[in-house]
């Protein structure tokens, strides 16, 4: 808070660290921590009321997206999560992923995991309209879903896992209606937790009408072929963000 008044060289400097990973140089651990305490300030004045661009949370919430899984304790996630809440509403799409980055860790605990979901759960339902039509948002929401059902099931009652998976299903067939190879991934990180846990593959296959062994077989198939296609994907827009 004592540097909120610093917000515009707080903003400076983390265009400058995303000036140096887009040229090439990539972000190091180093680079990442003082972005997310960059962050944290520009989080910290958007609370205040004061106005933040859009922009600027969008770069920060990007680097910081890379920076969470090096957290050094799942402890902390919580109130790294929390610190940066005010920047939810500024760039949706940038704090989607990196919630989608949060959820892969493996050791989250009880309250952080339900902190996740309940954060995911506000984004799709207050600006999910702005995911329409970008098919890798909805690929990040599908992997965040996904890796709360595979490696933290255990946190969730059976209410909240039937929430998640009708999510997953619904946010399928909606990428369903792109004609984008990102379907192909989409649907991989969705079967995972259905391939590990019997009651979220009753539910899978509940919920979209499918079997879950066959289905894999089929991505699995779809994914050889993508393999084989990466200088034709690699000129895809869509499929590069």
């Amino acid at each position: 808070e004592a540097f909120i008044d610093r917000y515009g060289e707080a903003v400076d400097e983390v265009n400058r660290v995303l000036n140096i990973a887009r040229g090439g140089g990539g972000i190091t651990v180093t680079e990442g921590f003082y972005v997310l305490g960059l962050a944290s300030i520009i989080a910290g004045a958007a609370g205040s009321g004061r106005a933040v661009e859009p922009s600027d949370a969008d770069a920060a919430l990007h680097i910081v997206s890379f920076t969470i899984q090096n957290v050094s304790s799942s402890n902390l996630v919580r109130p790294v999560l929390g610190a940066l809440e005010p920047l939810r509403g500024k760039a949706p799409h940038r704090y989607l992923e990196l919630l989608a980055s949060a959820s892969d860790i493996v050791f989250l605990d009880r309250d952080t995991a339900r902190y996740i979901l309940d954060e995911l759960n506000k984004v799709l339902d207050n600006y999910g309209d702005r995911f329409k039509g970008h098919a890798w948002l909805l690929v990040y929401a599908i992997s965040a879903y996904a890796d709360l059902l595979e490696k933290h099931y255990v946190n969730f009652d059976d209410d909240e896992v039937e929430g998640m998976v009708s999510r997953v299903a619904d946010l399928l067939n909606e990428l369903g209606r792109f004609k984008s190879s990102l379907g192909v991934i989409a649907w991989a990180c969705a079967l995972v937790p259905a391939l590990y846990n019997e009651n979220v593959r009753g539910l899978m296959e509940e919920k979209l009408g499918i079997d879950v062994f066959n289905r894999a077989d089929e991505v699995l198939g779809k994914l050889n072929k993508l393999r084989k296609k990466v200088q034709e994907l690699m000129r895809d827009e869509e499929f590069t963000s």
